[in-house]
């Protein structure tokens, strides 16, 4: 996932960078960084963002190299 996926994302799911690292238990400055680029986003956070995010099962199996259901 990329940071600007990740923007998107957030902006779809209507959370604030804040709000986002306390629904999902990061600490702020790591997901500014995230979403700034500066740091990568581990895969664990980018499936479940996917999935929150209404990306749905094909695309979140995509991300572990795995074939689509």
């Amino acid at each position: 996932m990329s940071a600007s996926e990740l923007r998107a994302a957030l902006e779809r799911l209507a959370l604030t960078q804040s709000a986002a690292a306390r629904r999902w238990g990061v600490d702020v400055r790591t997901m500014q960084r995230w979403c700034a680029g500066a740091r990568e986003i581990p895969t664990t956070v980018a499936y479940l963002v996917r999935l929150e995010a209404g990306h749905g099962r094909r695309r979140c199996d995509e991300l572990d190299g795995g074939e689509p259901a």
